[in-house]
């Protein structure tokens, strides 16, 4: 295993998008254009489906959290999500799209977390009026609705769906872990879910289990890959177990982080696999680390 830290940067509020091009590591930041430009604060989550981007915004004191649609080309800007039937979004967390098996009909799961709860300075901090839930913004229909309550997840975070639009996987990131506290069995389980994506739409989560549990802090980032294994940033490093959450092996932190001075509670948050090379976001750095297989060949 080799690794390579790609960028450093400060961090700033609110926080902004930047693109890292993989053939060079040239990072740059675009030049957003179209209705929704403003919009894009301290953007989090991201997914590539079908020649766009959809990106998570979890806002800032004026600006509500969003969910918008980016052409990677021209760098035009939709807004996809901005409330539930008028009540604004706690703050988008992560994205996550399906196509139904059934009707071939994309689906755009969204996780939603007050992250104002987490004492972060600079992002939405109006009255939270909807419940943390995984929901579902259907563009032909039109159509938006909570699909995996408080009472089976309790505060969601990151999400995936496998390669055959079968499963959708949800983290929860628990308020203790979260505030990088001790466990308490009333703020959720760290664990790592999945649900099929059955009913009468084909897209519907169902059939809940849980399939992993962080052994620190909470699984934040998940992916699964070309295998069906399941990748997930925990604390301790990228986790990788099998389909049925047998820990396989870690990427640790620690020995990424050797000569980093961040002292974070999570400070490897989120990851991408593209090919054979596993791309990890540790705040003020990225490494890009060479793989020995291609783990991840389709977007």
């Amino acid at each position: 295993m080799s690794y390579d830290a790609d960028f450093n940067t400060t961090v700033e509020i609110p926080g902004y998008l930047s693109i890292l091009d993989l053939n060079n590591s040239r990072v740059f930041r675009p030049t957003l254009t179209g209705p929704a430009a403003h919009l894009l604060v301290n953007p989090n989550g991201g997914y590539y489906h079908s020649g766009l981007v959809y990106l998570s915004s979890f806002g800032d004191p004026k600006t509500s959290p969003t969910i918008v649609t980016i052409d990677p080309f021209t760098y035009g800007t939709i807004e996809t999500v901005n409330s539930f039937y008028g009540l604004p979004l706690n703050g988008s967390n992560d994205i996550a799209v399906a196509t139904s098996r059934t009707t071939a009909q994309p689906s755009l799961f969204y996780s939603d977390f007050y992250f104002a709860a987490e004492g972060l300075p600079g992002v939405w901090s109006a009255p939270q009026q909807l419940p943390n839930a995984v929901y579902r913004f259907q563009p032909t229909e039109q159509s938006l609705a909570m699909v995996i309550s408080p009472l089976d997840v309790q505060t969601p975070n990151g999400l995936a769906v496998d390669k055959n639009n079968a499963v959708l996987y949800v983290t929860e990131g628990p308020d203790s872990a979260v505030f990088g506290q001790s466990y308490n069995k009333s703020s959720g389980s760290a664990g790592i879910y999945k649900f099929d994506l059955g009913g009468g739409d084909g897209c519907t989560p169902v059939n809940k289990r849980v399939v992993g549990l962080a052994r620190q802090g909470f699984a934040s980032g998940v992916k699964i890959d070309d295998h069906g294994r399941i990748w997930a940033a925990e604390y301790e490093g990228c986790v990788v177990m099998s389909s049925a959450g047998k820990v396989l092996g870690v990427f640790n932190a620690v020995h990424i982080l050797e000569n980093s001075n961040i002292t974070d509670v999570a400070p490897l948050a989120n990851f991408a696999l593209v090919r054979d090379r596993l791309v990890w976001l540790g705040f003020d750095k990225i490494y890009s680390i060479k793989l020995a297989q291609e783990v991840k060949t389709w977007f």
